[in-house]
């Protein structure tokens, strides 16, 4: 049975990764979760260690801006639940993409978390990949400020 670490501390740890991954802050990454964690981020495709999470994430940093404009957690000291809402800006053209004029979408999304000790061993994304593309495949139309 893994250890237990207090609800407020897992919480913590939580928000705290989110923000990791969302400023693209690797050196913090340690605080929060063992260096040989996995993630999952769809049934086929999972990232072990911080290199490949920061590489990956850096990979979609690069075109996406990523805010949290709402985040639910819930532990229990073992494992945790993320419910978020994620506002994603298209930023930058990303080859095969239509042309970036700062679109953004908000994305639910749901981050299932596991604890070894005090920090994360284990994290799993559910989220639709068809939502985060429907704001990036229709017409593109401008953010304010933008003209196309």
């Amino acid at each position: 049975m893994p250890d237990i670490i207090a609800r407020a501390e897992a919480r913590e740890k939580v928000i705290g990764v989110c923000d990791v991954v969302r400023e693209g802050d690797w050196d913090r990454l340690a605080d929060y979760a063992h260096p040989g964690g996995v993630l999952h981020i769809t049934d086929t495709v999972y990232l072990n260690g911080f290199e490949n999470l920061g590489q990956f994430f850096d990979y979609y940093l690069e075109y996406y801006d990523l805010d949290y404009t709402n985040m639910e957690v819930t532990t229990d000291g073992r494992e945790a639940a993320a419910e978020i809402t994620l506002k994603i800006t298209y930023k930058k053209d990303k080859p095969g993409m239509p042309r970036s004029v700062g679109q953004t979408t908000e994305l639910p999304l749901a981050v299932f978390l596991v604890f070894s000790g005090d920090r994360i061993s284990h994290g799993r994304l559910t989220f639709s990949l068809d939502e985060w593309m429907k704001a990036f495949l229709e017409e593109p139309r401008p953010a304010e400020g933008h003209l196309l």
